[in-house]
C-alpha cells in the first residue's frame, strides 16, 4: 500500500502536469487564431493594394492609347497641311509634274515612318504596362505568402503522459516499502 505522501506527491504532478498541458494548448490556439487574423488582414490589404495599383496601370494604359491617338492624329494634320501649302505653293508658281509628285511621296513617306514610330513607342509602352501588371501580381503574391504565421507549436500529451507516469514511478521507488 501506497504513504499517504507518496500519493500526494503523484497526485501534485498529476495536477501540476495537466494544468501546465491545458495552459499550453490554450495558449497554442490563441495564438494560432491570431496567426489566422493577421494572415486574413494581410491577404486582405494585398488584395486591395493591389486592385489600386492595377486601376492605376489601367488609367495609364488609357493615357497612353489617347496619347498616341492624338500624336497620330498631330502628325497626319501636320502633314496633310504642308502637302497642302506644297500643292498650293507649286501651283502659284507653275510648278508640276514629276518634281512635285515626289515632293508629295516624300510627305506621305515621312508621314508613314512618324505614325510608324509612335505606333511602335506606344507598343513598347503598352508591353512595359503589361510587364508592371504581372509584377504587381508577384508582389500581391509575395505580401499574401508573408503573411502566414509560424507554424504553432502545440503541447504533447503523450509528454505529459510520460510526465506523469515517470514522477508515479520515482514516487514508488523512493516510498517502496521494504521487502
Amino acid at each position: 500500500m501506497c504513504e499517504p505522501a507518496t500519493i500526494a506527491m503523484l497526485a501534485l504532478t498529476v495536477a501540476s502536469t495537466t494544468a501546465t498541458y491545458v495552459g499550453q494548448e490554450r495558449q497554442a490556439r490563441s495564438q494560432a487564431r491570431y496567426y489566422k487574423q493577421a494572415a486574413e488582414e494581410g491577404q486582405k490589404l494585398a488584395l486591395e493594394s493591389l486592385a489600386v495599383e492595377s486601376s492605376q496601370l489601367a488609367l495609364r494604359s488609357k493615357q497612353e492609347a489617347e496619347a498616341k491617338s492624338q500624336a497620330v492624329q498631330k502628325t497626319q494634320t501636320d502633314y496633310l497641311r504642308a502637302k497642302s501649302t506644297a500643292k498650293v505653293a507649286s501651283g502659284e508658281s507653275g510648278v508640276s509634274g514629276t518634281s512635285i509628285d515626289q515632293l508629295l511621296a516624300d510627305f506621305d513617306f515621312q508621314e508613314d515612318l512618324e505614325v510608324s514610330a509612335i505606333k511602335t513607342n506606344a507598343s513598347y509602352a503598352e508591353q512595359q504596362l503589361s510587364m508592371e501588371k504581372l509584377g504587381l501580381r508577384g508582389q500581391a503574391n509575395q505580401r499574401i505568402a508573408s503573411t502566414r504565421g509560424q507554424p504553432v507549436s502545440r503541447p504533447s500529451l503523450i509528454a505529459a503522459g510520460l510526465q506523469i507516469a515517470g514522477a508515479g514511478a520515482g514516487a514508488y521507488a523512493r516510498y517502496k516499502p521494504p521487502a
